[in-house]
């Protein structure tokens, strides 16, 4: 795309309409990894050490409590839904 002839009016009004959609499409794949998410359950995820297992002990708006175990015991980590993967229970 070429962007030489906007004004600088233009290019803001531009940037905000691209954030504003950007902020809804990150909302919408929020709510979708919400979805599939409940308390109790079994996740997996990358933490800074590592992958993780885990389960959801809170579902708020925009983040997950998971509580783990490191090397030092249980752990509590606050964790983005769309970084979370259910584990799937075997029988």
């Amino acid at each position: 795309m070429n962007f030489e002839g906007f004004t600088l009016d233009q290019l803001l009004e531009l940037n905000h309409l691209i954030c504003r959609r950007i902020d809804e499409l990150r909302e919408k794949e929020t709510l979708q990894a919400l979805v599939r998410l409940h308390v109790g359950m079994k996740v997996t995820f990358e933490a800074r050490d590592g992958i993780k297992v885990g389960l959801v002990t809170k579902i708020n708006r925009k983040s997950v409590i998971v509580l783990g175990k490191d090397d030092d015991g249980r752990k509590q980590y606050k964790v983005s839904p769309e970084l979370l993967t259910p584990l799937k229970e075997v029988k």
